[in-house]
């Protein structure tokens, strides 16, 4: 998939993630244009760090089912906080939003013909 593809749908993660937690509504974050930007960024995420100029074998460790596995994990347990103050609020939907940018890139990839590793090299 390309860097374009993985913007989209990293962004709508993000703006579907902001639309849907009511309640916490408040922050910046959940401004569905900033989520829908910040979901676009993360959803670059994989392939910063590990680039596919490196070749078609580039996923790895950060491309990998252990990793989504993890941050999928991760994603659930951010969700069910209930932050106090207003700067935990924000990192709560900032997690939120950057980690479903980052996941949805994963899923994108596993669905193609090279999909994911299960663990990759680090």
């Amino acid at each position: 998939m390309n860097g374009d593809t993985h913007r989209l749908i990293g962004g709508v993660t993000a703006l579907s993630v902001a639309a849907f937690d009511q309640r916490e509504a408040d922050t910046p974050l959940h401004n569905l244009i900033l989520a829908y930007f910040v979901g676009s960024q993360a959803g670059r995420l994989p392939d910063l760090i590990e680039p596919s100029s490196a070749g078609p074998h580039h996923r790895q460790f950060f491309h990998s089912v252990f990793v989504l596995g993890g941050l999928l994990y991760g994603l659930k347990k951010v969700w069910e906080l209930e932050p106090e103050t207003e700067l935990g609020k924000l990192a709560r939907i900032a997690a939120l939003l950057v980690g479903g940018g980052y996941a949805s890139h994963l899923v994108a990839d596993s669905l193609t013909s090279r999909s994911l590793p299960w663990v990759g090299k680090i």
